[in-house]
């Protein structure tokens, strides 16, 4: 269709017949038409795509989704197109932003999670330093030829709304935009529009553990107002806690970011959630560094960060002592089991090898067997913990424990048997023991129960493996505990 200035009148110059006959695809819904400085001429369609008939030729050419091509448009259902002053064209569809390259017929594509206000896209404008502003359901984007950087604009920036008309766009000759919305004209010129080089002042408001508040008092962890201390002191039972944070800047608060992170814990930086909450379960003991970072609308980034030491201390059973009695333990309990099947028949095993880990002289253990590495003294303090939480479970084995350290089987086992030269399938079967060894010191009222909270369902199987760690049976174990006590008293 043409416009005859002259006569005022639109004439039919052209009729182009729908099929793949003629290249064009199967869709009675042009929404949108463009004519090419180059000469070719496209068609946007609702549910058929995109079409191009190149100059001097008779045919079209469509284009449609492909969900195995990444270089496909996007969506079928387009609402809007313009070519850019690279030759390009940038195509708004109803499920992301589209740029077409025209000299390989590959697009490239960009969703609101690529940073775009809104999927649907609805009008496109193309500025002096050729970059693509956008209007969706949600606000306007502005968008660089190279898709690397995008901004967003919505009423908290003095749009009269965040939803806009479908093809509603139009600029002049001294570079404004304008923008029809379901409140009015928006119109602005792209030069106009700065960024903000306040940098917003990142605090930590507020500390809970499980859930609840903490007030500052002689026993409480924190000695003073939260906004002021530089230091937490946990216990284990108290390693889970958030912290509420914010960031102070009143030109926009509503558009600054705070990012936060767990030094020790967290390998990256965490974009916080818009309640502005940090929140950490179960973290294990060591020491940790609370870092937060606060960034304006402009996504700059103020250096100074807000920090906080947070030391959560180890159960006794954790503590570096019981890790090396453990480690001993495990020494322990191989040299006992070999040098006494070394014995002649009928010798005597004195007081087993009861009386063997009460011996304060250790010579006969391995140099190679004491953790020297720090990492190695975490990461056996970790896998206990992670035992220890489950070890009335009796399913929670080798795979359990893996998925709980984020490791294969086999790298699991490798660093197992590096520090502890046993398997792993041991390691977890001799902290069972060692935890039933220290329920049974405590003379409870039968063994089976012991073995039922230490994640053993049989109990003859219990008594095997209790005699083959420490060299005598349960019930000889609690009769040398008693022995034990009488002469004590």
């Amino acid at each position: 269709i043409n416009f005859d200035l002259e006569s005022k009148n639109w004439e039919i110059t052209n009729v182009i017949p729908i099929g793949t006959e003629n290249g064009i695809s199967n869709c009675h819904f042009p929404t949108c038409f463009l004519r090419h400085p180059n000469g070719d001429f496209y068609i946007g369609t609702k549910g058929g795509g995109l079409n191009r008939r190149v100059a001097g030729e008779t045919k079209f050419t469509f284009f449609l989704h492909d969900a195995v091509n990444k270089r496909s448009i996007s969506d079928n259902s387009i609402e809007c197109m313009v070519a850019d002053r690279k030759g390009n064209i940038w195509i708004g569809t109803q499920a992301g932003l589209n740029l077409f390259d025209i000299q390989t017929s590959t697009f490239s594509r960009l969703w609101a999670s690529d940073g775009l206000t809104d999927d649907y896209i609805l009008a496109i404008a193309i500025d002096s330093k050729n970059r693509a502003w956008v209007s969706t359901r949600r606000g306007i984007s502005s968008v660089s030829d190279d898709l690397k950087t995008i901004k967003n604009y919505d009423i908290t920036d003095g749009l009269p709304s965040n939803e806009f008309l479908p093809r509603s766009v139009a600029t002049d000759d001294a570079g404004n935009i304008y923008f029809g919305s379901t409140r009015g004209l928006v119109w602005f010129h792209p030069d106009s529009i700065g960024n903000n080089h306040f940098m917003p002042e990142a605090v930590i408001v507020d500390f809970k553990i499980i859930g609840k508040g903490v007030m500052k008092t002689d026993n409480s962890p924190l000695k003073q107002s939260i906004e002021l201390v530089t230091d937490i002191n946990l216990n284990h039972r108290q390693s889970s806690f958030s912290f509420q944070m914010a960031a102070i800047d009143y030109f926009n608060p509503l558009r600054n970011q705070i990012s936060y992170k767990l030094d020790g814990y967290d390998k990256n930086w965490i974009k916080a959630r818009t309640d502005q909450i940090a929140i950490y379960k179960n973290v294990p003991s060591g020491t940790y560094t609370f870092s937060v970072r606060a960034s304006n609308e402009d996504g700059i980034c103020n250096p100074k960060e807000r920090q906080i030491k947070l030391t959560i201390s180890p159960p006794f059973w954790f503590s570096w002592h019981a890790i090396l009695f453990y480690v001993l333990l495990f020494a322990s309990g191989s040299w006992y089991v070999t040098h006494r099947k070394k014995k002649p028949e009928g010798a005597t095993s004195g007081n087993s090898s009861l009386s063997l880990l009460k011996n304060s002289n250790y010579d006969f253990i391995q140099p190679s067997i004491i953790i020297t590495e720090p990492s190695d003294q975490r990461f056996i303090q970790k896998v206990l913990s992670q035992i220890e939480e489950n070890i009335a479970d009796k399913e929670f084995g080798v795979q359990q424990l893996a998925k709980k350290m984020n490791l294969t089987r086999s790298q699991l086992y490798r660093r197992i048997n590096n520090i502890t030269h046993i398997s792993v399938v041991e390691f977890i079967k001799v902290v069972r023991l060692k935890r039933a060894a220290q329920l049974l010191s405590q003379q409870p009222e039968n063994i089976s129960e012991v073995a039922f909270q230490v994640g053993f369902n049989d109990l003859s199987y219990f008594s095997k493996c209790f005699k083959y760690q420490f060299g005598v049976s349960p019930a000889r174990f609690l009769a040398e505990q008693e022995h034990v006590l009488q002469s004590n008293n």
